[in-house]
């Protein structure tokens, strides 16, 4: 959350994956590592801006400091920063909610754990089998 969207080098993987219509798995503020596609020295743009999807709300984040689950305030609120560059949160608040849009699975926060695990599992299942078919069809044409 606070490092990640300032990586350039995670920036370029990411922009790779989204080319690559890779699947893509965030959890809580994880939507955050996404903001990395427009880190400085990436040269590119937001990759997802007109998406959809979960993540842990400024809202709670404010709150988080009195219940003890943060141990201050965060120094940026990551949904805002998210939702500047045209990426839409759908939750409001956080109830193990997950999201697929996309190639991008979200889950709005670690009571979401389970649920982001139970969808995602058979999408990169899926895909890895995908590319598995593919990559065989390419050593029979070599």
């Amino acid at each position: 959350m606070i490092n990640l969207p300032f990586n350039a080098d995670l920036g370029r993987l990411l922009h790779e994956a989204h080319a690559k219509l890779l699947p893509t798995v965030t959890l809580c503020h994880g939507p955050a590592a996404l903001l990395s596609t427009q880190a400085k020295g990436t040269g590119t743009e937001f990759a997802y801006k007109g998406y959809e999807s979960m993540c842990y709300t400024d809202r709670t984040d404010a709150i988080n400091p009195w219940v003890g689950y943060l141990p201050g305030n965060m120094p940026w609120n990551c949904q805002n920063a998210i939702e500047k560059e045209g990426l839409t949160i759908v939750n409001k608040i956080e109830t193990g909610a997950v999201k697929v849009h996309k190639e991008l699975i979200a889950g709005d926060s670690p009571t979401a754990a389970h649920n982001l695990g139970v969808i995602a599992a058979p999408i990169l299942v899926k895909h890895a089998n995908a590319n598995k078919q593919s990559n065989k069809q390419r050593q029979v044409v070599s």
